[in-house]
């Protein structure tokens, strides 16, 4: 079962050898998403101090990722926080 790692130019680039996601194929498409902030592309952090903000944003980056990876908010089946 071959994977594959998803990072986005929408997305501030991930530190050392980790990814935005990772995509793995087998009878379907399954994409594991993990560890996602509130920092914008450009590396600042959206909303110190206010959660709503920060939150938004954390929404917003996870739409980037599962849209690089080629699904959308519909697809999306978990969510732990």
């Amino acid at each position: 079962m071959p994977k594959q790692q998803i990072t986005s130019k929408k997305l501030r680039q991930p530190s050392g050898h980790f990814s935005h996601a990772t995509m793995v194929e087998a009878r379907g498409r399954i994409v594991f998403i993990s560890g996602m902030t509130s920092r914008r592309a450009d590396g600042t952090i959206a909303g110190i101090g206010d959660i709503e903000a920060q939150t938004r944003q954390v929404c917003e980056n996870l739409k980037a990722a599962v849209e690089e990876a080629g699904g959308s908010m519909d697809d999306i089946c978990r969510v732990d926080v």
